[in-house]
């Protein structure tokens, strides 16, 4: 509204000239709200503006118009989203999620072993890490890894089954974001990652998501380089990431049958 009460009280003006007045001036001075408005949208395509919440009022009646005293229209700022803002900016955050992905996916049978340490102290797990990966230390998310082993620690801990790309989820915004809200960060609503599964964790994903296919395969004769036709009536054709084995069968045993890198061909990978 451009106008409003000026004490609050419901007094209609006394004379029909006086309301015509009133009237007339409310028009004018919307029909220069909307000028203005045009003006600003032509210039730029941005109509969002406000009034200045100091700018003075005329007395018109016993109403207070808006609109004489306004030499222009201020840009509204936009609002910040309700909540605490995150620690990790979405495009800091969005780098250091993916390269994790990748990384714990692409050594993912590797990390496997990890699992059996379930119960094992940080301690413990960080030598296990220097083991498995000697002299990585150049190596940022390795670094990152390595530093937040008690994240780790905590998910082995909590976790009967563990996916690489949750884990990743996870270490990706520590030590700045809680784990919690780490992962539900990366939610499909949210800002999840959008790479492909690597070819290294595809077992584990098919084992987790589609049990009895995953039986037939790991049954597949070991001379056999492709599925053999009646495995691959079992294929989840409903599955994306699985669909895109299907354009190299061979790919599919290959997955299943991937094997941990030795310590050294660990540091050209």
């Amino acid at each position: 509204m451009v106008y409003r009460k000026a004490h609050g009280k419901n007094k209609v003006p006394e004379s029909q000239e006086e309301r015509l007045r009133v009237i007339e001036e409310r028009l004018r001075v919307i029909d220069e709200h909307f000028l203005q408005l045009e003006w600003h949208a032509n210039e730029d395509q941005d109509d969002t503006y406000h009034f200045p919440a100091q700018a003075g009022a005329v007395q018109v009646g016993n109403y207070e118009m808006y609109g004489e005293n306004y030499p222009h229209y201020e840009r509204a700022i936009p609002k910040r989203p309700a909540g605490r803002s995150p620690a990790i900016p979405s495009p800091e955050f969005a780098v250091r999620r993916d390269k994790m992905v990748y990384f714990i996916e692409g050594f993912w049978p590797e990390l496997e072993k990890l699992i059996e340490k379930r119960h094992a102290t940080s301690d413990d797990l960080r030598a296990a890490l220097l083991v498995t990966f000697p002299a990585r230390d150049d190596d940022e998310r390795f670094r990152r890894l390595l530093d937040n082993v008690s994240i780790l620690q905590n998910c082995l801990r909590a976790r009967k089954s563990l996916q690489p790309r949750s884990l990743a989820y996870v270490i990706a915004g520590a030590p700045e974001q809680a784990a919690r809200y780490s992962l539900d960060r990366c939610a499909p609503s949210r800002e999840p990652c959008k790479l492909p599964i690597h070819f290294r964790a595809m077992r584990e994903h098919i084992q987790r998501r589609h049990t009895k296919w995953y039986a037939y395969l790991v049954a597949e004769d070991p001379s056999n380089v492709v599925p053999s036709k009646k495995t691959m009536n079992l294929f989840p054709s409903r599955c994306s990431e699985c669909k895109r084995f299907i354009k190299r069968p061979e790919g599919i045993l290959a997955a299943i049958r991937v094997q941990p890198f030795a310590s050294g061909h660990v540091l050209n990978n």
